[in-house]
């Protein structure tokens, strides 16, 4: 059905990405997908430091870009990616912007879930970001060998339990 869509439209497009194996093996099926449906794309591989120089600097159409954050909640993590104030580069709308900002700050509980609401519904038709996977971690420690177990702040998983410390009896 969507090669039926684009069929003869010509549509080309650049993805930028790391040129680790687990970068290149994501892009190379991203290409797949899209070349079935019709899209051109060119995959242009850099290591991270170039690549992140171009991100950051807007020199590029599509990235591919692994990023953590996804343990913090909801409203800080959508103003650390759509607030012009406060992300490290790309996309920018005002709005998206003083609604990330707005929510942060009010302390009216019900508007502060209205701004989120509102900035939700805004992402969900600007689509600046798509998430094609995510990933979580997990760990067990033996307390007499490591007992210096810690929660890794801001990573894909919401919570990380010290399993070690349970006692089933």
């Amino acid at each position: 059905a969507a090669r039926a869509v684009f069929a003869g439209k010509g549509y080309s497009v650049t993805l930028l990405c790391g040129d680790d194996g687990d970068d290149l093996a994501i892009a190379e099926i991203i290409r797949n997908g899209l070349t079935a449906a019709g899209i051109e794309v060119a995959v242009e591989a850099h290591d991270s430091a170039t690549r992140d120089g171009r991100i950051n600097s807007g020199d590029y159409e599509f990235a591919l870009v692994g990023n953590g954050g996804w343990g913090n909640n909801p409203p800080t993590y959508m103003r650390t990616l759509f607030s012009d104030e406060s992300k490290f580069s790309g996309y920018s709308n005002a709005e998206m912007t003083a609604l990330a900002e707005g929510q942060v700050y009010e302390t009216d509980f019900d508007k502060r879930v209205e701004l989120f609401q509102e900035l939700e519904l805004l992402v969900s038709r600007e689509i600046p970001i798509i998430v094609i996977a995510n990933q979580s971690s997990y760990s067990m420690y033996r307390k007499d060998v490591y007992d210096g177990w810690m929660k890794t702040y801001a990573y894909q998983q919401a919570e990380q339990k010290p399993l070690a410390y349970t006692h089933n009896g």
